[in-house]
């Protein structure tokens, strides 16, 4: 039986924090990618990616964040990650992505570095 697809979208402050999971993957990513365009498309350009409930991350899932990051960076925006499992860290450290995709232990240390880069201090209580 196929799991159904978790996304949420939280604004804090001038950040948009997107929870998603259990997949990332072939299946899953062209809606993924569809409805965080939405995201970018109402005006986003600070997006921190919640990978907490993400049990698993295919090249396609890692061809999209690094996708995503561009898109981001070309609008002036950019792309964090935050609390990723121990087989996505190890993904992202095996292909050095977390280089190029600015990765954090917990979401607030990722929507403070967000907040910062939006210029605008993150709201209380997230």
């Amino acid at each position: 039986m196929e799991e159904q697809l978790f996304f949420e979208v939280e604004k804090v402050g001038d950040v948009a924090v997107v929870r998603l999971g259990p997949r990332l993957d072939i299946q899953t990513v062209p809606d993924v990618r569809r409805r965080i365009k939405r995201v970018i498309d109402s005006g986003d350009k600070v997006i921190v990616i919640d990978m907490r409930r993400i049990e698993y991350i295919s090249s396609f899932g890692l061809s999209m964040l690094l996708t995503l990051a561009k898109e981001l960076s070309n609008r002036g925006g950019n792309l964090f990650l935050a609390q990723p499992r121990e087989t996505a860290r190890e993904l992202l450290q095996l292909t050095r992505l977390q280089t190029i995709l600015p990765t954090y232990d917990t979401l607030r240390e990722a929507i403070d570095a967000a907040a910062d880069a939006a210029g605008a201090p993150p709201r209380e209580g997230s």
